[in-house]
């Protein structure tokens, strides 16, 4: 029997997102990929807070691991789909329990038969996206453009001193 693989990226689409992709096409590429990610991360914020509050504190340091990032662990990248579109992630980075923690485990046993016992599941991501995600969804259109408004100045200071084309 063949299982449905589910996937955890989420694809949405933007009312009034004609106005903001003419907007975004007045900035050079790199500038506007970086509006769209900091918008993102400020859309994704209060997801990664909800679930630092449902994340059980038995787990060591697994609360302070939960954040908003444009960027995976080695591991993590290795199972992650390239794009080359603007994306962030929202969970606790390279951690060795965190699914675990998420998900449970049933009966484990070593190689000696020694059992180590299961643990049950303690979701704190699942719930906290099941909360988050279309308040999130609703905040990124204001987001957006206050950060192409604010990406639109700096490229208009820079080019006013003559220094639009370098990077830093």
């Amino acid at each position: 029997m063949a299982r449905a693989q589910r996937s955890s990226e989420f694809h949405a689409e933007l009312v009034g997102g004609k106005e903001l992709e003419r907007a975004l096409m007045q900035l050079p590429k790199r500038i506007a990929k970086a509006a769209i990610k900091r918008a993102l991360k400020k859309a994704g914020t209060p997801i990664a807070e909800h679930a630092q509050e449902l994340a059980p504190v038995l787990y060591g340091d697994l609360q302070r691991r939960i954040r908003v990032s444009a960027t995976l662990s080695r591991r993590q990248r290795r199972h992650s789909r390239k794009s080359g579109e603007p994306t962030i992630y929202i969970g606790a980075g390279p951690s060795r329990e965190a699914h675990l923690v998420e998900f449970g485990t049933g009966p484990r046993q070593h190689r000696s038969g020694k059992s180590t016992g299961q643990m049950p599941a303690i979701p704190f991501m699942r719930p906290a996206w099941d909360a988050g995600h279309k308040p999130a969804l609703k905040a990124f259109g204001p987001l957006l453009w206050r950060e192409i408004e604010k990406a639109a100045k700096r490229l208009a200071r820079r080019q006013a001193r003559g220094t639009a084309g370098r990077r830093r």
